[in-house]
């Protein structure tokens, strides 16, 4: 062993081998791997681990929309309604966490009907607007109360700061998609009054779902490029202010029944009633 401790501390394996040779000692196996498979003396100077810098947040999406001052402008208002045969609504079974969530079934929420006729959570947005009111900062809110996503529609303006809420006393994951396809976040909270904010940066129809069990959790979030925009409260009425004189598309969106458009011109400080009519498919 004195032979082999003198070889570790010469500076070249070969010079050490070879003079254990001469002095007719053996090399171990031992020796051998400590020499060759630890780098014989050799030092190998190791970098200190990188930090990995934060991932910056995506770019919002260029709008095509100009902000202006409105002067003289209009307004869109009207009513959505359904006319036709009430379609059967399923229920929504509570599995899981019922304590919370509540025992039994939840009543459907993908379609809600006022007293009038008006139809509640659709969203109504001017087309292709290129010009008109500026766009203010806001603050939208969602939140997950007893296990459901309060609201369970509402229209944002792009780039505004989603606050994502959970306000139960257990495990939710929202799941946002964009179109249903594409992931804009995906967020485990598992406290009670957690808040995140999330900043949304792609126009679209954004998907709600929660992954920690509660399948029948769903909800939806309407990014639109300009701040024309609207939800639909429980008489299915809208109104649209500071609109620049034009003619205008104006889209009624609904979870259920799809899309209806109509065409609508505005005269300078006069109001424009339009009406939307779903129909039993």
């Amino acid at each position: 062993m004195h032979g082999e401790t003198k070889c570790l501390r010469e500076s070249s394996c070969l010079r050490c081998l070879r003079g254990e040779r001469r002095r007719g000692r053996l090399v171990t196996p031992f020796l051998l791997l400590l020499l060759t498979g630890a780098g014989c003396g050799s030092r190998k100077t190791e970098e200190p681990a990188k930090t990995a810098e934060p991932v910056p947040p995506p770019p919002i999406a260029k709008p095509s929309y100009e902000g202006i001052n409105v002067t003289n402008g209009g307004a869109i208002s009207g009513v959505v309604r359904f006319t036709g045969t009430k379609p059967k609504l399923q229920p929504r079974p509570v599995t899981k966490n019922s304590e919370i969530c509540g025992h039994g079934a939840k009543p459907a929420v993908d379609f809600l009907l006022g007293p009038d006729g008006g139809v509640q959570n659709v969203v109504v947005i001017i087309e292709g607007i290129k010009s008109g009111k500026k766009m203010t900062p806001s603050t939208p809110v969602l939140d997950q109360i007893k296990c459901d996503y309060v609201p369970h529609v509402q229209s944002v303006t792009l780039g505004s700061t989603l606050e994502i809420r959970n306000s139960d006393d257990l495990l939710h994951n929202v799941h946002g998609k964009l179109d249903g396809r594409i992931t804009i976040f995906n967020l485990a909270m598992p406290l009670k009054g957690q808040s995140i904010p999330k900043q949304l940066t792609k126009p679209g129809v954004i998907h709600l779902q929660c992954d920690a069990g509660h399948t029948w959790m769903s909800g939806y979030i309407v990014v639109v490029e300009h701040p024309y925009h609207t939800t639909t409260g429980n008489r299915g009425t809208f109104a649209l202010a500071d609109v620049p004189p034009g003619s205008y598309r104006v889209k009624a969106w609904h979870e259920r029944f799809g899309t209806l458009e109509q065409e609508v011109s505005v005269a300078p400080g006069s109001e424009s009633r339009i009406s939307f009519d779903y129909q039993t498919p």
